[in-house]
């Protein structure tokens, strides 16, 4: 088994010549992804774990870059992760997001006719509000997180002037 540095306690790759066996391996770390997100979103939302554990864009491209450098599988792993995250937020029921959808269809479905013009759009900008507000908070945990001199793209500005 090889095992990546920043994922040491996720990341175990075996290879297999069986592929019944690899599909089998693939679904259950897929769906061990899954509730790990579940239960980190759950405890951010509970408070049992600290918002600065939140990452934005700096985190995903200092990550990328990690992974990166400790080969192929690493950084595959870390797509797979974010992957995983993003389809399980886009499943939350926050109007502008699928499960917002979802929620949306239910209600339909109970009452037997579309929900309003009025109240869909008020949930839809409710929910464009939190998922802004969202992203903008993930964007200053990120900045606050990194020293700025650490920032090749920082570094890249500057010697532009």
């Amino acid at each position: 088994m090889q095992t990546a540095g920043i994922f040491k306690q996720h990341l175990d790759v075996e290879t297999n010549s069986n592929p019944f066996v690899a599909l089998k391996r693939g679904y259950l770390k897929c769906y061990k992804m899954i509730e790990l997100t579940i239960v980190g979103f759950g405890k951010l939302i509970t408070g049992s774990v600290s918002p600065d554990r939140l990452g934005g864009p700096i985190m995903i491209y200092q990550l990328a870059g990690r992974s990166w450098q400790e080969g192929r599988i690493a950084y595959l792993h870390m797509l797979v992760l974010i992957s995983i995250t993003l389809g399980v937020l886009n499943l939350l029921p926050v109007p502008v997001l699928d499960g917002g959808h979802i929620v949306f269809y239910t209600i339909e479905w109970i009452i037997g006719r579309p929900v309003s013009g009025k109240i869909r759009m008020a949930a839809q900008n409710v929910g464009v509000f939190l998922l802004l507000g969202l992203m903008l908070f993930a964007f200053f945990i990120d900045l606050g997180r990194v020293a700025w001199s650490e920032l090749t793209v920082v570094q890249w500005v500057k010697g532009l002037f």
